[in-house]
């Protein structure tokens, strides 16, 4: 254990943004509307959405929901990800009414939609957890169609500017990269150094992913600088570690020239699912990019 800790010392680099007053919310993602500068936040224990501000004064947004995981702001609508023991959805709101104005969905219970990107043409892609595959509504299309490929444990997603490549982490340790002009799949290649188990949330920015790593090992946010077909990782940097602050660290947003993510979901409880010293503020962190 102290050679560990001799090998990951503290990076601190965050500072904070703002906080959310409902401690016990369990924001599993994060969205951002830059039009109108409100922030999403989904549960994963009841079943809604709020929208915040950036000093984080928050309203409900949506609510009847099932376990809320990936969100994302496009255009005018908040795209979500809502779980049941029923089926799993892909929810499409406007923003300005807060009405459900598009509905795709998968049943049973062997599905978990868990995060969600855009490509530049408008068309979306998620990750299905538990079934290891990756969803494609193309734009304006009636229905979800599943791409070919099997990718364990598929959890963080984003694109490459020009659409033409897909990111996905998936287990035991890697990112899958998918030329969608040919649908093939390749593991990216990186250093014998650079761990990439646990990536949650993935995220496309000036030729690198962004990175945030939690579950078995030191949470961190890490910056994957890519070569130059975006197709290998050629070096990376942590940007956050070991930060006292975590508690639970998951997905955000990159917003300009930073990245905002939840410092502290507090997942663990105790049996009355209450943590034994009471839930704190959820906390958002910034950190430059």
């Amino acid at each position: 254990m102290e050679a560990v800790r001799e090998a990951t010392p503290t990076v601190s680099r965050s500072r904070p943004a703002f906080q959310i007053a409902e401690g016990d919310l369990r924001p599993e993602s994060v969205a951002y509307d830059p039009q109108r500068k409100h922030f999403y936040f989904g549960s994963m224990t009841k079943g809604k959405v709020v929208r915040c501000s950036a000093a984080g004064e928050c309203q409900q947004f949506a609510s009847g929901l099932g376990r809320v995981l990936g969100l994302k702001v496009h255009g005018n609508a908040l795209w979500l990800l809502s779980n049941s023991d029923r089926e799993s959805a892909l929810l499409q709101y406007d923003l300005a009414s807060g009405v459900v104005v598009g509905r795709f969905a998968v049943t049973g219970a062997d599905h978990l939609f868990n995060d969600l990107a855009f490509g530049p043409s408008g068309d979306v892609y998620l990750t299905d957890t538990p079934a290891g595959a990756i969803w494609h509504l193309e734009k304006d299309a009636a229905g979800l169609t599943r791409l070919p490929g099997k990718f364990e444990y598929a959890n963080g997603i984003t694109l490459s500017p020009d659409g033409s490549l897909l990111y996905v982490s998936a287990f035991p340790d890697g990112i899958q990269v998918v030329d969608l002009r040919t649908h093939t799949v390749a593991p990216m290649e990186h250093r014998g150094d650079l761990c990439l188990i646990s990536i949650d949330g993935l995220y496309f920015y000036r030729a690198a992913l962004i990175a945030v790593q939690n579950s078995v090992m030191t949470p961190r946010v890490v910056r994957l600088v890519l070569s130059r077909d975006l197709r290998a990782i050629e070096r990376f940097e942590v940007l956050e570690r070991r930060n006292p602050w975590f508690d639970g660290m998951t997905t955000g947003v990159v917003i300009g020239a930073e990245f905002f993510y939840v410092a502290n979901v507090q997942y663990v409880a105790n049996v009355q699912n209450e943590k034994k010293d009471g839930f704190q503020p959820i906390l958002m962190l910034r950190v430059p990019l």
